[in-house]
């Protein structure tokens, strides 16, 4: 299967830069889900709250993936190696030992499938 990171962006009055990384299976379905006040989260509404006209959404990776949680850990090394407002993480350590242990998976970093598209 095939999903995305995206990132949302933009830059305050201040000049200062204030991220969010997400991932999705449909991107065009998230991100007219971000574009609605009602079902936007805080982090996501200040964002474009606070950065006005001035906000941007983009994919940054495409991955093919076998099950959620590789998609959930890849978003995870985003938020972790990256400035951004993302507060809790998707995916814990823990929680993708045990998915990895149901699954009978051998442990991987990521998966060897990711294509970069811009960033």
């Amino acid at each position: 299967m095939i999903g995305y990171i995206y990132i949302i962006y933009g830059f305050n009055n201040d000049g200062d830069i204030l991220t969010y990384y997400g991932s999705t299976t449909y991107f065009q379905k998230r991100k007219s889900e971000h574009l609605n006040p009602k079902s936007r989260s805080k982090l996501v509404n200040k964002i474009m709250t606070d950065c006005e006209c001035n906000w941007f959404i983009k994919i940054v990776e495409k991955i093919n993936y076998n099950y959620r949680f590789e998609l959930l850990i890849r978003e995870n090394e985003y938020i972790k190696n990256r400035r951004c407002l993302n507060v809790i993480p998707p995916i814990s350590k823990e929680w993708a030992s045990v998915l990895i242990d149901r699954h009978f998976i051998k442990e991987q970093e990521l998966p060897s499938t990711c294509e970069l598209i811009y960033f």
